[in-house]
């Protein structure tokens, strides 16, 4: 697991406007592109690779970057649901 995935979490994940915006983006390329960019304002340098990795260990991502005891409704939805994978077509699904 990239620390800078970890780092790029932990700072977004109280930012309610920033999950949001992130959580409407359908693509996982686009998604990638986005989160580039924002760790880059951030000071944090993450790749496409990167973040394609933090979504397929999402539950990791999230349960190292926050106590069980603070995580958000969102989380919790995101853990309860599985991982997130990609599926090689635009979209992100759970696995099952």
């Amino acid at each position: 697991m990239n620390n800078n995935i970890l780092a790029f979490y932990s700072r977004v994940r109280g930012n309610e406007a920033l999950m949001t915006e992130l959580a409407q983006i359908s693509s996982p390329e686009e998604l990638g592109t986005r989160v580039v960019l924002m760790g880059k304002e951030m000071g944090i340098i993450l790749t496409q690779d990167d973040v394609m990795s933090g979504l397929e260990h999402i539950n990791e991502v999230i349960t190292r970057a926050a106590n069980p005891e603070e995580l958000s409704d969102m989380e919790l939805e995101l853990i309860a649901a599985g991982s997130v994978h990609t599926t090689g077509t635009d979209d992100v699904a759970p696995k099952c």
